[in-house]
C-alpha cells in the first residue's frame, strides 16, 4: 500500500482508549485500525513461536528456518534443508504454515509440500490450522509494508523493531472476500512451483558443492587452515607469496591457494576468465535500471528490478550493461554471493562495482555454481579487510582458485542450471499476474465504506 502524506490530526480520548500505545503514526494510519478493535476468540491456538535452540553435545547447530529463509510470500532454502529431519515436534513447519519474521522488515512465508520439516529459530512465528483462502488472506495483509509498520509501532519495541505475539494475537483481520478464494488456490499452485525449482536447484547446489569438497580433500587445504586458524601461529613464507598486502591472514592465504594448485592442479580464476573493461557509466543525468547487492538475497536469486532507480554515483556503475552468459561474484567476503544470467535481461541494466563481473571462456553457468560453493567461500572470507571485515577488493579474486572438470561435467552442469532458472523465471512471471490480482481485491477492501 502507499505511504499516507503526512497529516496534522486531533486524536480523540476515546480513539486512544483500549490501545497500549501513544505513537501518533499508529493512529494516523485510520484504514488498519478497526483491524485492532477486537480480540479473534480462539486464535492464539494458531500461532507458535519458533525453537530457541542451541548447538547439541557436539557442538553441531541444529538445521532450522531462520529470518533469512523467509521472504515475501516464499520460504528460500540452503542445501543443508534437504537433509532429513532430525527432530519432530510442534515448531517443525508443516505444509500451509504461514511462517513470520518477528524482526522489522516483516515479511510472511507459505510453507509448501516440498518443504522438509525443520524447525523455526525463536525469531519466527507460526501461524497455523488456517484453511487456503484465509491462510493467503494473511499473507497478503502481512505482506504489506504501511500494515507491518503499524504492527511494529503497536508492538512498542524502541531499540530493535520487533513484532510481539499478543499483537498477532490481538488482530482481527476482516474475512477474505469470496473471490479471493479461486486466487488463493492459484497462488498455492504457483508457490508450489517455484518451491519445486528451488529444490531443484538446491540439490545441483549440493552436488557441485560435494563434489568441489572431494576435490578439496585431496590436498593439505584443511592441515593449512587449521594451523593458520590458531589464535596464533608463525611461519616462514616465500617472497612469491607476498603481494601488496603485508597483512599475515592475507599471506597465509596466498599460501594456503597454493596448496590447492600444488598437491590438485587447480587453477587460478583469472586464466578462466576474459579482462574485465574498466570504464564506467558515468553521469547519465537520467534514471537507469541498476542492479545492487540487496538485489540478489542468495545465490542465483536474481531480483532485476523492474523500474529505473535515480543514480548520482555513476563512477560506481559499470560501463556495459548485463549481458547473457555474465557472472556476478558478489565483493562482500563475510557472504559472497553469485548469480548468473542465463538470458539477456528484458531492458538494459548496469550492476554497481560491489559486483565483480567475470566473462568466462566457456561453460559460465557451470562455473558459476563453483564459485558458489563453500570451499570458494572459504578462500574469499580470508581476504577481507577493513574495520569490519566485510568486503574484499576485486583484485583480491586473482587469488581464488578453482578445481579442474571434465568439459562434459560442466556443460551438464550448465545445462541443469540454465534450465532452472528459466523455469523459475517463467513462474516467477505467473505469480505477479496473480500477486497483482490479489492486491487489487485487498486494495478494494480498504475503500469500502
Amino acid at each position: 500500500m502507499e505511504s499516507e502524506t503526512s497529516a496534522t490530526s486531533r486524536i480523540s480520548p476515546s480513539a486512544i482508549a483500549g490501545f497500549d500505545v501513544l505513537d501518533a503514526a499508529f493512529f494516523c494510519r485510520s484504514p488498519y485500525l478497526l483491524f485492532f478493535s477486537n480480540k479473534v476468540r480462539g486464535a492464539s491456538r494458531h500461532f507458535l513461536e519458533g525453537l530457541r535452540a542451541d548447538p547439541d553435545a557436539d557442538g553441531k547447530a541444529s538445521i532450522l528456518y531462520r529470518s533469512a529463509h523467509i521472504g515475501e510470500f516464499f520460504l528460500s532454502m540452503d542445501s543443508q534443508h534437504g537433509e532429513v529431519p532430525e527432530v519432530e515436534h510442534s515448531r517443525c513447519i508443516r505444509p500451509a504454515d504461514v511462517l513470520i519474521t518477528k524482526i522489522a522488515p516483516i515479511r510472511a512465508a507459505w510453507v509448501m509440500p516440498v518443504h522438509h520439516r525443520h524447525p523455526v529459530d525463536a525469531n519466527c512465528i507460526i501461524l497455523r490450522g488456517l484453511d487456503r483462502s484465509v491462510a493467503f488472506w494473511w499473507l497478503l495483509w502481512l505482506n504489506t509494508a504501511a500494515f507491518t509498520d503499524m504492527l511494529v509501532r503497536r508492538s512498542g519495541a524502541a531499540v530493535l523493531p520487533r513484532l510481539r505475539l499478543s499483537v498477532l494475537r490481538d488482530l482481527a483481520l476482516p474475512p477474505p472476500p469470496a473471490v479471493l478464494a479461486p486466487l488463493a488456490q492459484e497462488a498455492w499452485v504457483a508457490l508450489a512451483a517455484l518451491a519445486e525449482a528451488d529444490t531443484e536447484l538446491m540439490r545441483l547446489h549440493g552436488e557441485v558443492g560435494t563434489t568441489v569438497e572431494n576435490e578439496v580433500a585431496r590436498t593439505s587445504w584443511n592441515e593449512t587452515a587449521s594451523r593458520y586458524g590458531a589464535p596464533t601461529w608463525c611461519d616462514w613464507f616465500s617472497c612469491e607469496l607476498i603481494d601488496d598486502s603485508l597483512v599475515p591472514v592475507h599471506v597465509a592465504a596466498n599460501a594456503q591457494a597454493e596448496t590447492l594448485h600444488r598437491d590438485a592442479d587447480w587453477q587460478r580464476l583469472p586464466d578462466l576468465v576474459f579482462p574485465t573493461p574498466s570504464e564506467r557509466l558515468g553521469e547519465t543525468g537520467q534514471p537507469v535500471r541498476t542492479l545492487r547487492l540487496s538485489d540478489v538475497r542468495r545465490s542465483f536469486d536474481l531480483n532485476i528490478p523492474d523500474e529505473p532507480r535515480s543514480t548520482s554515483a555513476g563512477s560506481r556503475l559499470y560501463g556495459r550493461p548485463l549481458h547473457a552468459g555474465d557472472v556476478l561474484m558478489s565483493t562482500l567476503g563475510s557472504d559472497p554471493r553469485v548469480a548468473w544470467l542465463a538470458d539477456d535481461p528484458p531492458a538494459p541494466v548496469f550492476a554497481v562495482d560491489h559486483w565483480a563481473r567475470l566473462r568466462f571462456h566457456d561453460t559460465p553457468g557451470a562455473w558459476a555454481l563453483i564459485l558458489a560453493t563453500e570451499p570458494v567461500a572459504r578462500q574469499i572470507r580470508l581476504f577481507t579487510s577493513g574495520t569490519a571485515q566485510q568486503f574484499i577488493r576485486a583484485a583480491d579474486l586473482a587469488h581464488v582458485f578453482l578445481p579442474r572438470f571434465p568439459h562434459e561435467t560442466l556443460v551438464r552442469w550448465e545445462r541443469t542450471l540454465a534450465r532452472v532458472l528459466r523455469r523459475r523465471n517463467d513462474l516467477h512471471g505467473q505469480w505477479r499476474s496473480v500477486l497483482h490480482r490479489a492486491r487489487a481485491i485487498q486494495q478494494a477492501t480498504l475503500r469500502r465504506p
